[in-house]
């Protein structure tokens, strides 16, 4: 996927009906302004994986995020206003920054709106951001479509753990499987200055709920390593 120097985020928003990683974002305050998220924003209906957006292709002449390589559905924009409601609540738990943080260096697409899950509807959202990292996040949004919660659901900054004797540790694969039940999958690949040494996988899966409350939880549900 060609991107205008800026790392991957996605977004998954959770926008209340009338009824895997390390980021948990939550935030209590009431949030009066609502957003809209209106159908004809979003270019697909009930995705079921979130492993497609990396087939995504920008176009530097047109400026504008395609869905697919004969860029013949073009993404629909955040605005400055609703990047600061959908995504400004989460700087400072993720970046240690203020809310404007989202308007200032973050540019962001709206992609799909889910089937709902319980008493919420799920939107998709995809974001760049100018740091070296992308995620994958699930915001909830109240009956108001205001703020209520927010959770990582992947993350694909490179990774350095110190091995004297890796080449490079990197978020080999990051995606999450959005159904009644939502599961994050994280595989870091190590290679190895060594090249006759194989690369290392460390997979692992979570499991995210969504409370009747409008919070999540989160668990690791699995974990293990292999070889390439």
């Amino acid at each position: 996927m060609k991107l205008k120097n800026l790392s991957r985020l996605l977004i998954v928003v959770v926008v209340a009906g009338t009824g895997c990683s390390s980021c948990h974002v939550r935030n209590s305050q009431k949030r009066e302004s609502s957003i809209d998220v209106s159908d004809a924003k979003f270019a697909f209906k009930n995705i079921s994986s979130t492993k497609f957006v990396e087939h995504f292709v920008y176009d530097e002449k047109q400026d504008e995020l395609f869905a697919d390589p004969t860029k013949t559905k073009a993404l629909v924009l955040l605005t400055d206003s609703e990047r600061l409601k959908l995504l400004g609540p989460m700087m400072g738990p993720m970046f240690k920054e203020p809310p404007s943080y989202a308007v200032k260096l973050i540019t962001a697409w709206y992609v799909a709106k889910q089937n709902k899950i319980g008493a919420f509807t799920p939107v998709v959202i995809h974001a760049e951001c100018e740091h070296d990292y992308w995620f994958d996040a699930m915001v909830l949004l109240n009956a108001n479509n205001g703020y209520v919660d927010g959770t990582a659901l992947a993350e694909g900054p490179n990774v350095n753990d110190g091995d004297p004797e890796a080449d490079l540790v990197s978020v080999w694969k990051a995606y999450a499987d959005l159904g009644a039940t939502i599961k994050c999958y994280r595989l870091i690949k190590t290679t190895y200055k060594d090249h006759n040494k194989r690369a290392l996988i460390d997979s692992a899966v979570y499991q995210v709920e969504i409370a009747a409350n409008g919070h999540f939880t989160k668990k690791q549900i699995s974990s293990k390593q292999y070889t390439l």
